[in-house]
């Protein structure tokens, strides 16, 4: 739904483990992220600029444009219509499933040297991947104040409906039931749960769980705009404390995600468990987003208008914060929070985790920390080294 080619702007990260007396010693946490990539949107024209944060991104790209526009909006004193607002929250949710589709089904199975159930994934991404040409037949979406919603509602219903009958191949069509009722279920899903619990993994990574509150646009503003910005988005954090965003603070009420936190910790089957009710959730919830549409055309803005603004939204793997600033109608500057910032901090939810991991076998430690990083999901390809005896 992004369009266009992506821009340089992804990078990698590493997680080093170091083994010692039989449990990991040290976990240190590498970025090579490209965190200043909205360096280019200086100086441009806002439409112009949003026009080119899809690209810039290759995750995500539909959230990282919907806080976009929030964030210009903000800036420029425009309010969307409720409708536009749904629709981009369709969109953004829409993108969510198709993202976790791809990490439960195809990425996971792989990493467990098993077949991925690509067949699913890909009607998935053929339902859900051209709703935004069904909202806005324009393909005008991506500008302050929104455009030109005339959403095609029977066609957006049944675009659901078949991403729905996708999911519910692989197991993924019953997000009230129990824990064991899950594992008791067929399919690629409840099987890898079955699998973490054999292998004895499902409190590998366990530690204490610090979710990230939701915070206004108050107080992102300081820490955004100031002039240590730049090293807040690197390592961002709570009064001195790191904190974690995404689906295992989405879903932690949820009976199939509460019951392994009771039984084995904030481990590796509580997060994976968090991952397929999310994705399990998603249709009933898309179905809601799409009760709202109704036709609406766009807000204008000023065409010189001035000021700074927070754009927010939960995107697949937790909270993307924008922050924009507006000078005579172009930007001043542009900063980026990104979810994966907050979870694999080098104090954070990841690092914590594996810290004092039991580790009598290197390969099964390899094992556990790969999978543990894949369940906490970063937007960026991540190496797992592990060293030592």
């Amino acid at each position: 739904m992004t369009g266009g080619a992506a821009l340089p702007a992804g990078g990698e990260m590493a997680v080093d483990l170091m083994v010692s007396g039989g449990r990991v010693a040290r976990v240190t946490i590498r970025s090579r992220r490209t965190l200043g990539a909205t360096a280019i949107l200086t100086g441009r024209p806002v439409d112009e600029a949003l026009a080119l944060i899809p690209r810039l991104y290759a995750v995500c790209g539909t959230a990282q444009a919907v806080a976009g526009i929030k964030a210009a909006e903000a800036a420029l004193g425009v309010a969307p219509a409720p409708a536009q607002q749904a629709a981009r929250a369709l969109l953004v949710r829409a993108e969510a499933v198709m993202e976790e589709a791809r990490l439960i089904l195809v990425h996971w199975p792989i990493l467990w040297g098993e077949a991925p159930a690509a067949e699913p994934v890909r009607a998935v991404i053929k339902a859900l991947g051209g709703l935004d040409r069904l909202l806005f037949p324009d393909g005008d979406w991506r500008r302050v104040g929104g455009g030109r919603l005339a959403p095609d509602r029977i066609a957006v219903k049944a675009a659901i409906d078949a991403a729905e009958a996708a999911l519910a191949l692989v197991g993924l069509a019953a997000p009230d039931e129990d824990f064991i009722a899950w594992l008791g279920r067929s399919g690629p899903a409840s099987h890898l749960l079955r699998r973490v619990l054999d292998e004895g993994l499902a409190g590998f990574g366990a530690g204490p769980l610090k979710a990230l509150p939701d915070l206004g646009r108050d107080w992102y503003e300081p820490r955004l705009g100031g002039a240590d910005a730049a090293d807040f988005v690197a390592a961002p954090d709570l009064n001195g404390e790191a904190r974690e965003t995404g689906t295992l603070c989405r879903r932690l009420s949820h009976p199939v995600v509460a019951a392994p936190i009771v039984a084995h910790g904030a481990g590796l089957l509580a997060r994976m468990a968090a991952h397929m009710v999310d994705l399990a959730a998603a249709p009933a919830e898309l179905q809601d987003h799409a009760a709202h549409l109704t036709e609406a055309d766009g807000a204008a803005p000023a065409a010189a208008g001035a000021g700074a603004g927070i754009g927010m939204v939960e995107a697949a793997r937790g909270r993307l914060v924008h922050r924009a600033a507006v000078i005579d109608g172009k930007v001043g500057d542009w900063r980026v929070l990104a979810p994966t910032e907050w979870t694999f901090h080098p104090q954070g939810a990841l690092a914590h985790g594996l810290t004092k991991v039991a580790a009598d076998s290197l390969a099964l430690v390899r094992r556990g920390a790969e999978m543990l990083v894949a369940a906490c999901d970063p937007c960026v390809r991540c190496r797992v080294n592990v060293e030592g005896a």
